[in-house]
C-alpha cells in the first residue's frame, strides 16, 4: 500500500504484529491482490448496488469507509467502528461483496485481499486487516504491539506479544474508569511528547468471558451469525465515556499472564526496560537512531514494570496503584 509517509515498516515488523491473528479465520486470501476470484469480483464490482455504505472512518493516519451487498453486515461492522468515525472523505475502502452461497469477496480499493466463507468470517477478517492497514499508513510515529489507557493527562503503556492478556488487562481497566486507546496498536508522536488512541473494537477471546460478565456485546441490529467464539467490543460497551485521547506517557506495564501464578510486580532497571520495549516496538528499524532515541526517552520518563499475572482482580487493582495522583 502507498503512503504519504517517506518512512515504510518493514514485512518483517509487519509480521511481529500481525502474525497471532492470521490464524483466527480461514479463507483465501492475497497481498499482492491476486486471487482465484480476483477477476470475477472485479467484474462484479463494477456497478454494484451497496446496501449499506459506512461514514469514513479514521484509525492513526488510515483514512478508510466500508461498503457491503448485505445490509446487516455493512451495519454490524458500522457500529463495531463507530468510534473511529470522522468528517470528510475517505482515502480508501473497503467492499464486501455476499455470494449467493453467503461467501464474502473483500477488496480494498482495486485489490481483491481475502475470500471467506461467511459473514461471520469476513467481519473478523476485515477488523484483523484493518490493524495492518493503520501500521501500514501511519509509519511517521513510532509504533507499539501494545494496549493502552488514559488517566487523566497521564498515559498508561502494556506493551506485550499476543497472548499476554494484555486485551483483558485494559477491558478491565477501562471498567475500572480509564480512558481507552488501545487493545492493539499504539502510536507515539515523532517527538515522544504524546500516545495516541486507536479507538479500534477490543477483541476478547472464549477464555476471557467468564473473567468479564456483563460486557457481551449487544448490537443494533442484533448479529445472529455475526458473533463467534470472540468479542468484538466498543469502548463504549464497556463504558458509555470511555474514550480516551492524546496523552504523556507515564507508566509502562509489560503484562504476562501464567496461570495459577500469583499475580507480582516488579519495576525494572532501565536496560530491562528498554529491552522490553523494543521488542514489541513495530516499526523500530525504520525509524533509525531517532527511534532508538525515543525509546530511551521514553525510558526515562516513565515508570516501567513487569506484571506476571493470574488473577485480573488483583492485577488490575495494582496497576491502578501505579496512577500518578490528580496534578501530579
Amino acid at each position: 500500500m502507498t503512503t504519504e509517509s517517506s518512512v515504510s515498516v518493514s514485512s518483517a515488523e509487519r509480521e511481529l504484529l500481525l502474525e497471532p491473528a492470521r490464524t483466527a479465520v480461514t479463507g483465501s486470501t492475497t497481498r499482492a491482490g491476486k486471487s482465484p476470484h480476483a477477476s470475477s469480483v472485479t467484474r462484479h464490482v463494477v456497478g454494484t448496488h451497496w446496501e449499506h455504505c459506512s461514514p469514513t472512518m479514521q484509525g492513526l493516519s488510515f483514512r478508510f469507509a466500508v461498503r457491503c451487498t448485505d445490509q446487516r453486515l455493512g451495519l454490524h461492522l458500522e457500529s463495531l467502528l463507530a468510534p473511529l468515525r470522522v468528517t470528510g472523505p475517505a482515502a480508501h475502502w473497503y467492499s464486501l461483496v455476499t455470494r449467493s452461497a453467503g461467501r464474502v469477496d473483500v477488496r480494498l480499493d482495486d485489490t481483491t485481499v481475502a475470500s471467506l466463507p461467511d459473514a461471520q468470517s469476513a467481519a473478523a477478517w476485515l477488523l484483523w486487516d484493518l490493524n495492518r492497514a493503520v501500521v501500514d499508513a501511519s509509519s511517521e510515529h513510532l509504533l507499539f504491539h501494545a494496549g493502552g489507557v488514559q488517566a487523566g493527562d497521564s498515559g498508561v503503556l502494556l506493551p506485550a506479544p499476543s497472548g499476554s492478556g494484555k486485551t483483558t488487562l485494559v477491558a478491565a481497566l477501562v471498567q475500572a474508569g480509564l480512558g481507552y486507546l488501545s487493545d492493539e496498536v499504539i502510536a507515539l508522536t515523532g517527538s515522544g511528547a504524546q500516545l495516541l488512541p486507536y479507538s479500534k473494537p477490543l477483541t476478547l477471546k472464549a477464555g476471557t468471558f467468564e473473567l468479564l460478565r456483563g460486557l457481551q456485546p449487544a448490537f443494533e441490529p442484533a448479529p445472529t451469525g455475526l458473533v463467534g467464539d470472540e468479542w468484538h467490543l466498543r469502548p463504549t460497551d464497556i463504558r458509555a465515556d470511555a474514550g480516551g485521547g492524546p496523552c504523556r506517557p507515564k507508566v509502562i506495564v509489560c503484562p504476562r499472564y501464567v496461570p495459577g501464578a500469583v499475580t507480582t510486580l516488579r519495576r525494572l532497571e532501565p536496560t530491562e526496560a528498554f529491552l522490553a520495549i523494543m521488542v514489541n516496538t513495530v516499526n523500530l528499524k525504520s525509524h533509525g537512531a531517532r527511534g532508538v532515541q525515543l525509546l530511551a526517552d521514553l525510558v526515562e520518563q516513565c515508570d516501567t514494570y513487569q506484571l506476571e499475572m493470574s488473577d485480573l482482580r488483583e492485577a488490575r487493582r495494582i496497576v491502578l496503584g501505579l496512577l500518578p495522583r490528580q496534578g501530579e
